[in-house]
């Protein structure tokens, strides 16, 4: 499916923000490969908007608001929304069939008529909204299941210390990366909450990321000399239990 060329799309947009609005390059072809890029993601799916817009975010305060990098951050932004302009109307009338069936799905469930119908609907309910996103975020995390509460702690602590320190790093210190990954993060959830979607794939173009961040965090550890061996064991672990 579409997930996997998600995830590498994410990884090209992010080469070019990195240039564009870190680096400060002002070539003009930049601008245009970047709205490219973001129409791309728009096209491959609706959730990507959320993303394409927590990318915008990092470039308007990455900018410190001056004149000429916002000038460059609109250009990007209308020449994006020229691009994927021809796929509003699309998108309006597939979310307005969406909303129809799954009405039409949940009156059939009480007919005893029709091929869906369920003596119990409690029975077949699954979590929705922000109980659905909890169980998502622990199955991603693997925190849930855990075959045992050892191997529970295997995997909450390397994790919740990388999250911390990304969250230090992106506040105290103001790295743009732990910064970006923060943003883009807050646009899945936000995206996946407004679409109800619940499903961990959702989440896939956020690996990319979070991968450049556990890195920034492995490096802050191994740069103190007295926490290079603690850090360099919690890079392993991590490596071990995420990346593997």
């Amino acid at each position: 499916r579409m997930y996997m060329l998600m995830t590498f799309l994410v990884i090209c947009l992010l080469m070019v923000h990195w240039l564009v609005a870190i680096e400060k390059h002002e070539q003009r072809w930049l601008v245009l490969v970047y709205a490219v890029l973001a129409a791309l993601l728009f096209y491959l799916h609706y959730i990507d908007l959320f993303i394409v817009a927590g990318f915008f975010v990092h470039w308007l305060i990455a900018s410190r608001f001056h004149r000429r990098p916002i000038l460059r951050l609109f250009a990007a932004a209308l020449v994006t929304f020229v691009l994927v302009s021809p796929g509003v109307p699309t998108l309006l009338h597939q979310y307005a069939g969406k909303s129809q069936l799954t009405r039409v799905l949940a009156i059939s469930r009480h007919n005893p008529d029709a091929l869906s119908f369920v003596a119990d609907v409690k029975a077949i309910e699954e979590p929705t909204g922000i109980k659905a996103l909890q169980r998502s975020l622990a199955s991603m995390t693997r925190f849930n299941p855990a075959e045992s509460p050892l191997a529970f702690l295997l995997r909450m602590i390397p994790l919740l210390l990388a999250i911390a320190t990304i969250g230090f790093l992106a506040i105290r210190e103001s790295d743009e990366i732990c910064r970006l990954f923060f943003l883009l993060a807050l646009a899945v959830l936000v995206g996946m909450t407004v679409l109800h979607l619940t499903a961990v794939r959702y989440m896939t173009p956020l690996i990319p990321p979070l991968a450049l961040a556990i890195a920034r965090a492995l490096q802050y550890w191994t740069a103190k000399p007295r926490w290079r061996v603690l850090g360099l064991s919690l890079g392993t672990l991590i490596l071990c239990l995420y990346a593997a």
